[in-house]
């Protein structure tokens, strides 16, 4: 064979090889099929334990596929998902047991509240964790999820909110003045002050998201560049 042709099939397979071992399940810290527990308690601001909320281990498989649009994408795409679930009970606590599946290579604990619509219940989400680095350091996974005050007690219906009074409005004003990027300025634009933010400082970048609970959707910037929208079921603000 000829040598330039020699390496170049050399080269490709271990290409195709370094590619097939990016999608292959992520040797985890368990044995395959061992039981683990994820367990904590739920309080609000205040430090005050919440009963009766509902949290869900979502667990989720990611994997490389060729038919997305961009390098990124193709690296992120969820192709599978599972999901347990408990209710705090006394203290806030709750306990969820999982079997350990290597398959599985992102787990995020999500707490809410059930709510009944049309004769469906659906989850209705206050808060969210990212679990995938602490799950793979040891059972038990003992963490504690905070929510906002408000969110503590299940909202009941009540008459339409009042327009906003001068205070409010100054308030978003001054949001108005601190919103830099171009991509935050259109969002703004379109939808005002959100009725959420979080802020995550990371090592290298700033990660951002306003939430807009009415519009059914939440704006994730990165360095005040959108990196992602995030759809869901529009809910009252908490």
């Amino acid at each position: 064979m000829d040598p330039v042709r020699a390496h170049r099939t050399v080269a490709l397979g271990l290409a195709l090889f370094s590619l097939g071992a990016g999608g292959m399940a992520e040797a985890g810290p368990y044995q395959e099929g061992q039981d683990i527990e994820i367990t904590g308690t739920v309080t609000d601001e205040a430090g005050k334990a919440v009963e009766g909320v509902t949290v869900v281990l979502e667990a989720a498989r990611r994997a490389w596929r060729f038919g997305a649009l961009n390098l990124e994408e193709k690296g992120r795409t969820i192709v599978d998902t599972a999901s347990r679930k408990a209710t705090t009970g006394p203290g806030g606590r709750f306990t969820i047991a999982w079997r350990w599946h290597d398959y599985y290579n992102q787990f995020e604990l999500v707490a809410g509240r059930i709510v009944r619509d049309a004769g469906r219940e659906r989850l209705v989400e206050i808060e969210r964790i990212d679990l995938s680095r602490r799950i793979r350091q040891g059972s038990p996974v003992v963490t504690s999820i905070i929510i906002p005050a408000a969110a503590s007690e299940p909202r009941r219906a009540g008459p339409r909110q009042a327009p906003p009074t001068p205070a409010q409005q100054r308030v978003a004003e001054r949001f108005s003045e601190a919103v830099r990027s171009e991509d935050e300025k259109r969002v703004f634009e379109s939808h005002g002050r959100p009725d959420r933010v979080q802020v995550f400082d990371h090592t290298d970048y700033q990660e951002v998201t306003w939430w807009y609970f009415a519009a059914g959707k939440a704006y994730r910037f990165q360095d005040g560049a959108l990196a992602h929208v995030i759809p869901f079921d529009p809910v009252e603000p908490f």
